[in-house]
């Protein structure tokens, strides 16, 4: 059964750190947005602050409501491989990470992610964009959403 809207499994916890973040005190998986803060930062001219709410290796199924998923006649029909050491269960990440997340005004988002849905290929445009239509929905406002998406040639081999 899928989460609804909104519902936290767990309730998340909140690390603060009062040290500057630097990119090579980073693990791999941040390091994209480390330095494209970094890059706003100084063409901008402002602070910029990031907050990073990821998990290396999930569908972007896992990222979207749920009920986007169940309601879509293609996005429904898509069986996402199962794996031991992460959810493939629609609604889960976006539920525990980003809907929390909502009521802070975000100025963008980076979405660093793509390779786990090399399977259901055809359809991930269609899923990526009513993924973003329901984070714009859900935090009020029509802000940017850029990509950052690779596809290991391990998996294409």
């Amino acid at each position: 059964m899928s989460p609804s809207r909104g519902q936290i499994l767990r309730k998340p916890t909140v690390a603060q750190c009062g040290k500057r973040l630097l990119p090579k005190a980073c693990g791999e998986r941040v390091r994209p947005h480390i330095f494209f803060a970094r890059y706003l930062t100084l063409h901008l001219q402002v602070p910029v602050g990031i907050i990073v709410s990821a998990w290396g290796g999930t569908p972007a199924e896992v990222w979207t409501p749920a009920e986007v998923i169940t309601e879509d006649e293609v996005l429904s029909k898509n069986k996402l491989k199962e794996y031991p050491w992460w959810p493939t269960t629609p609604g889960v990440a976006y539920n525990q990470m980003i809907y929390p997340l909502a009521p802070y005004r975000i100025a963008g988002c980076i979405w660093y992610k793509g390779e786990s849905n090399h399977r259901n290929a055809t359809s991930y445009a269609r899923l990526l964009s009513q993924m973003i239509h329901a984070w714009r929905s859900d935090f009020g406002w029509d802000f940017p959403f850029y990509y950052v998406q690779i596809a290991p040639p391990c998996l294409w081999g």
